[in-house]
């Protein structure tokens, strides 16, 4: 097989590269740059990052995420975004942790526009300090002094091992129209006592709360909430712990917004069959209620026509129930009754139907029996379709 020859001019560049690396002493290396730090690679990042951020001048809403101690650096590039667009913003979400948020709190941000704000508070972990409370004071004043129009705020933790302190240093004349406090921000006895103050004296405005509100919680509510209290609220996301005083929170939230309450949603709590009959009665009050989500402990034809009767109104219904301690027979019947008897007054256009124990498949079956009951109904699990093979076990 014939071979390609090697032309000689590349040949002769080879073997003089060759000879003039055999001339060269071998105690001397070829000169290299150091390669780069993490460090180094850390703050060319985040000048790139700065640069790019103080290019844009139109942006209306921003989510910025940096946890771990390499966040502090960037601190003083986010001056530049302030500069940039702070004015234009509509909606911000900062999820960081506490010594981030009191360097933002000491460049004073000026956000004239802002209406929305998500804070997430994380923590950088060190052994032996979890579970210990700690001033947080510096966050509630960059909440207080962040914006005069805000009308939406969310308190979340992401990984938090320690418990902030907020709610006592937080104004109560802030113009909030919705609410989202969720666990771990309530631990002291002054959280309690501010949160319910803050719920009963500077929620004029308010008209979505969503909330995990602890035991102590609930029993201050209970004696606090007044007829003035969340009197405009339209939607009530709740998770009330286990407690005596659940109920009678719920039913006081009720008719204090009854004649605007349009969505009701109790998380994780399961009501007893009395609990959810005597809910139904009093929701019954609210005509322009159309949502509701619900967690029961049983789940039976005398449950459910009840709510056909009461409410009526009703465009999207969303049931677990515990399939462990419904009989078998109550589901049989359900279905059976569901089957045989309309009930065309109802309004439903959505339902969802769950419980843990039993194949989806017996979901769905429901859900169509629902269907055959209620003519209204065009969508199981707000999906938009009644189809059992076209996502629904998804859900």
């Amino acid at each position: 097989m014939a071979t390609k020859k090697t032309s000689k001019p590349i040949m002769r560049k080879f073997s003089d590269w060759m000879s003039s690396l055999r001339s060269q002493p071998r105690n001397v290396q070829p000169a290299t740059e150091p390669l780069p730090t993490k460090e180094d690679i850390v703050d060319i990042s985040l000048k790139e990052m700065a640069h790019c951020i103080g290019t844009l001048n139109r942006v209306t809403a921003l989510r910025f995420k940096m946890d771990g101690i390499d966040c502090l650096k960037f601190a003083p590039h986010l001056g530049l975004a302030w500069s940039s667009f702070s004015a234009n913003l509509q909606s911000l979400s900062i999820q960081t942790d506490l010594a981030m948020y009191q360097k933002i709190l000491l460049q004073k941000p000026h956000f004239p526009n802002l209406t929305a704000l998500e804070v997430i508070l994380t923590v950088n972990y060190v052994p032996g300090r979890s579970g210990r409370n700690y001033n947080s004071t510096p966050l509630a004043h960059l909440i207080n002094s962040i914006s005069p129009r805000l009308n939406e705020l969310c308190f979340m933790l992401a990984g938090h091992r320690e418990h902030p302190y907020v709610f006592p240093f937080l104004s109560n004349t802030l113009p909030l129209e919705k609410l989202q406090v969720k666990a771990g921000w309530i631990h002291s006895q002054d959280d309690v006592d501010s949160l319910v103050n803050f719920l009963c004296d500077g929620t004029h405005f308010l008209r979505e709360l969503d909330a995990d509100i602890d035991s102590r919680t609930l029993e201050l509510l209970k004696s606090t909430i007044g007829a003035n209290s969340l009197s405009r609220l339209q939607i009530l996301k709740i998770n009330p712990t286990c407690s005596p005083d659940s109920i009678d929170v719920l039913c006081a939230f009720i008719k204090c917004a009854s004649d605007t309450l349009e969505q009701l949603v109790i998380y994780d709590v399961e009501l007893t069959q009395e609990e959810a009959l005597f809910l139904v009665n009093k929701l019954s009050n609210c005509s322009k209620l159309s949502t509701l989500g619900l967690r029961i402990v049983i789940l039976d034809a005398a449950f459910v026509n009840n709510m056909a009767t009461k409410l009526s109104g009703l465009k999207s219904l969303d049931l677990w129930y515990d399939a462990q301690r419904t009989p078998v027979t109550s589901l049989i019947d359900l279905e059976e009754v569901l089957r045989k008897q309309s009930h065309s007054q109802w309004n439903l256009e959505d339902v969802a139907i769950f419980h843990s124990y039993l194949p989806m498949e017996a979901n769905y079956r429901m859900m169509n029996a629902f269907a055959q009951s209620v003519p209204s109904i065009k969508s199981f699990c707000s999906l938009g379709h009644m189809d059992g093979k076209a996502g629904w076990r998804s859900f």
